[in-house]
This record gives C-alpha cells, sequence and structure tokens, in this order.
C-alpha cells in the first residue's frame, strides 16, 4: 500500500497537555487559533504508520519559564493572549521531572488567572 498522509487538528488549552500518536516523522505544520482562548495546531503524518510513538506537547504563556526539554514548534494569537506551542521530551533527571511539575504548577495557575 503506498504511504498517505494526512493532516490532522488538534486542540490544547492552556495548561493542559495534549498526548497524540504519531510516527516520529510526523510534522507540526501550522500553530493556530480558531476559537477564542485556545490553540490549535496541524500536524502531517502518515495514517499507515507502524511506528507510532506518544509525542507530548503543551502551550506557554509569554514570559512563562519553559523547561529545557520542552522544544519550541510555533506560536499563536489565542485571545487574549500569545501563547508558544512546546514539544515535551522527557526530562533525563528527577530532579528535572520535579522542575517540571512545579513550572507545569504555576503556569496552570497563571493560565487561570488570565481567563479570569
Amino acid at each position: 500500500m503506498p504511504r498517505m498522509k494526512t493532516i490532522y487538528k488538534y486542540a490544547i488549552e492552556p495548561g493542559e497537555r495534549q498526548m497524540i500518536m504519531a510516527p516520529w516523522d510526523a510534522k507540526v505544520l501550522y500553530v493556530g487559533s480558531q476559537l477564542a482562548g485556545t490553540v490549535h495546531f496541524w500536524v502531517e503524518l502518515d495514517v499507515n504508520a507502524e511506528d507510532l510513538i506518544e509525542r507530548t506537547f503543551v502551550v506557554h504563556n509569554t514570559g512563562a519559564a519553559v523547561p529545557d526539554h520542552h522544544k519550541h514548534i510555533g506560536s499563536a494569537w489565542a485571545s487574549p493572549n500569545m501563547w508558544h506551542l512546546y514539544e515535551v521530551y522527557l526530562p533525563s533527571t528527577d530532579v528535572e521531572l520535579e522542575r517540571e511539575e512545579e513550572l507545569e504548577r504555576d503556569q496552570a495557575a497563571e493560565a487561570s488567572a488570565a481567563s479570569a
């Protein structure tokens, strides 16, 4: 069967993680917003790929601390804020994991306060 690629759209709320099953070579094509306060991203992937892995994405607000193991993918205006989409890679130590969890708690609180 010939390889076919399809584009899928995913929504991600500030302070939340979005996990998708995709091949390692799936590409995020665009980051944008279709609803106020919600970031969307479009991913091109091979729907017949057998080597699917779990890939995790998160958005950070402008000015937020970003862990070293988050890779910037793109940014989008989702009224009333500018959000930045990152792919999350596994932290290499327990200290990094604890630091990431603390940052995520802080960012969830900031996102909650920003939307209030």
